[in-house]
């Protein structure tokens, strides 16, 4: 996958990055943990409403891209650590994925997007580590969120 962002950074996409030290946050995960089934690498492959993660009162985009009327949003969610995308909006067979830059291997969770859908999320990943999503049309034009 390192490939993939080296290619989008090479087009000049921005991938978005993201930290996870951040004293306040922590705080509040601790707070409100007790909603969430999963924690960090403990939620990848997981959905992120079955697991309460999507409900976190913290929970918040942290990037976002638009085009050719669809919208990419990147969450994170302090209490479980975690990152996901959401598309809406965008045609059949679109293809978006969030990536975690685990330094022991890559994590990815893909979705595609089906016809009729209002929005569609991926699963999740381990959220401590960097992360940026990016979505690819069925022609092969590709967009990745920005702060």
């Amino acid at each position: 996958m390192k490939n993939m962002r080296r290619a989008l950074a090479a087009a000049g996409v921005c991938a978005l990055a993201l930290g996870s030290g951040h004293a306040a946050a922590h705080a509040t995960a601790r707070a409100s943990a007790a909603a969430q089934s999963c924690n960090a690498a403990g939620c990848v492959s997981v959905g992120p409403e079955e697991s309460g993660c999507a409900a976190d009162d913290n929970v918040g985009v942290v990037g976002h891209a638009d085009g050719d009327g669809a919208h990419l949003e990147l969450f994170y969610s302090p209490a479980c650590k975690a990152n996901w995308a959401r598309l809406s909006g965008a045609p059949a067979g679109t293809e978006f994925c969030v990536v975690s830059e685990n330094p022991a291997g890559d994590q990815q969770q893909c979705d595609t997007e089906d016809a009729g859908d209002t929005y569609t999320w991926t699963n999740m990943v381990d959220g401590t580590y960097t992360a940026y999503a990016y979505m690819v049309f069925p022609d092969g034009i590709y967009y990745t969120p920005s702060v």
